[in-house]
């Protein structure tokens, strides 16, 4: 064909009318757009022989590279996995790539794209804005981080390498949450990881990590990269005592910072996995506080168990304007100025004793947590009481025992037969008020017994008996000697029905059990009877209630005792015990 002058202008029209619509289509991204008050913009333009795919997954990683410096973040991967994410060339021998962290992507928002193909060439063009703030926000967390080039290892997973995907990188704050995509075990690690291929659709995306809310989301094959700050999850805890008015305070772990107080019940909600130092105040009982951590699993409420404050009475000023006065509380005698510990929210028994046969004076008082009560100082006005109780400065009734040294001296009587006794042993009289008291003794003794008959001669310990006769007619004789040791036991209650300033009467009844300890039968001669006679008829072995009746005046005691075989009259002196 003969190119004329007409058709040379044709084609250099053509020629100017393509290249103008080149220019047009992508020019625009050649230059940056102004910012305005709450967006930074950005642009870029990819190039590609493969496919408009491709072209526009460059033009896609020069705008992040844009935002990355910016944003001024780096992590530095030795691996050439990251190609069509590399945002800039490190020229060290290793060979490492630089990798950006930190964009946002719920505020990073495209606004326009375009593509073209001239000839074997793809063209694409996108833009994008990003707020602010946003990016102030994410430079402020990653400086705090600390991410600098190298700091973060990012582990990579290969994924599912049989189907048409792309790369996805997800982070974390903090590092280390496990990753799990439609729960497939191509698609589980922990974070910062880099799954290489994640099939193009959408899928399901999990985030767990200890103490902290699960995150659950869908993504698709647009999301390339992923970054989720993790929230603390929390466990309300409500906080009582068993003192019921009580402040409790919830501090930091350092116990620096009072996050919470107030009265009792009170409740917080508390981050999951951290330390926290608690404490409950009470001016009545010991402070106490416990380190603890919580999570979902912790209990709903927790009780503080306080210990109450023990209370005190002083009788300082008491004892001095009281001299020579004893004072008991709760059965204890205080020998200082004051009682020591006491049991508060507790009413306390205080006795006041005064020597010389007065009554003692009893009084009571209730104390509080952490009361020291002071006694008043008046003088005590003592009353004169006439029982044998007070009247030898004895203990109160409820803890008085006396104890008595005993001679006892009797007869034990057995089938006509008459034993001579006597016994030295101890008396204890445990008085339980101030008329009865209980009855213990134990004596020791010795005793020897004589019988002899014939019809010359008998002993008084036989003629009175139905055998006297009996020998005489019939010429018979009996000759015995005895020895033997014994123990005598007893225990009674007496009644003390009179009680006079230095004397007192009572009765007793009581139960009395005679023991042979030796018995021995020196001498044995007789025409009739055989030798266990005389051991049945003199052999001391025998119990009994006995009947009494006595009277102590003052530290003398005398005591007169019948029973079915066996009579005595008991002596002593008594001395009162404090117990």
């Amino acid at each position: 064909m003969q190119i004329t002058s007409k058709n040379l202008w044709l084609i250099i029209g053509l020629g100017i009318f393509i290249s103008q619509a080149y220019a047009d289509n992508c020019d625009w991204a050649k230059k940056t757009p102004p910012d305005d008050a709450d967006y930074k913009y950005f642009v870029a333009r990819g190039f590609s022989t493969k496919s408009r795919e491709d072209a526009l997954r460059n033009a896609e990683n020069n705008i992040t590279q844009k935002v990355c410096d910016v944003i001024g973040n780096y992590t530095s991967v030795a691996t050439d996995s990251y190609e069509t994410q590399i945002v800039s060339q490190s020229t060290s021998s290793t060979a490492q790539r630089n990798r950006c962290l930190g964009i946002y992507k719920q505020n990073f928002e495209q606004i326009e794209t375009d593509d073209d193909r001239i000839d074997n060439e793809y063209i694409a063009c996108v833009k994008y804005r990003y707020l602010k703030d946003s990016i102030k926000q994410e430079q402020d967390r990653m400086n705090r981080e600390g991410s600098t080039p190298g700091s973060i290892a990012l582990a990579e997973r290969v994924g599912d390498a049989y189907c048409d995907g792309h790369p996805l990188t997800i982070r974390t704050n903090p590092d280390g949450a496990f990753v799990s995509i439609d729960d497939k075990k191509e698609y589980m690690a922990p974070t910062p990881v880099l799954f290489k291929n994640v099939c193009n659709g959408t899928h399901s995306l999990t985030i767990t990590l200890n103490h902290y809310d699960t995150v659950e989301q869908k993504i698709s094959s647009s999301d390339i990269q992923i970054f989720k700050e993790l929230k603390r999850s929390t466990k309300r805890v409500r906080f009582t005592t068993n003192m019921g008015d009580s402040i409790i305070k919830i501090s930091d772990s350092d116990n620096i910072k009072d996050l919470k107080s107030g009265k009792e019940p009170l409740e917080y909600d508390f981050l999951s996995g951290i330390n926290y130092v608690i404490s409950a105040e009470n001016d009545k009982a010991h402070n106490v506080s416990i380190n603890r951590t919580f999570n979902k699993n912790s209990e709903n409420s927790y009780n503080f168990n306080l210990e109450k404050i023990k209370a005190k009475i002083d009788f300082a000023v008491f004892k001095e304007r009281n001299p020579g006065v004893k004072i008991f509380v709760d059965g204890l005698e205080i020998t200082g100025t004051e009682t020591g510990s006491l049991t508060p929210d507790k009413t306390h028994n205080i006795v006041f004793k005064k020597s010389g046969g007065y009554k003692n004076i009893k009084k009571s008082v209730y104390l509080h947590p952490n009361e020291v009560h002071n006694y008043p100082s008046k003088e005590l006005k003592f009353d004169t009481d006439k029982s044998i109780i007070t009247k030898y400065d004895s203990l109160d009734e409820d803890s008085n025992l006396w104890l008595s040294l005993i001679y006892n001296t009797g007869t034990y009587s057995n089938t006509g037969f008459e034993t001579p006794t006597g016994t030295i042993g101890v008396l204890g009289n445990y008085f339980f008020s101030k008329q009865f008291s209980i009855d213990f003794g134990l004596s020791l003794g010795a005793t020897k017994t004589k019988a002899e008959y014939n019809s010359r001669n008998y002993t008084t310990y036989v003629q009175n008996t139905s055998a006297a006769s009996v020998f005489h007619n019939y010429d018979m004789y009996y000759n015995a000697n005895v020895e033997q040791i014994y123990a005598q036991l007893y225990g009674g209650l007496s009644w003390y029905f009179i009680q006079k300033f230095w004397f007192s009467p009572f009765l007793s009844v009581g139960y009395n059990q005679m023991l042979p300890l030796l018995y021995n039968v020196k001498q044995f001669d007789s025409n009739f009877a055989d030798r266990s006679s005389i051991e049945s008829r003199t052999k001391i072995n025998a119990g009994g209630v006995l009947g009494g009746i006595g009277l102590q005046m003052g530290f003398f005691r005398i005591t007169g005792r019948l029973g079915t075989n066996y009579q005595d009259i008991s002596l002593g002196i008594s001395i009162p015990m404090e117990l």
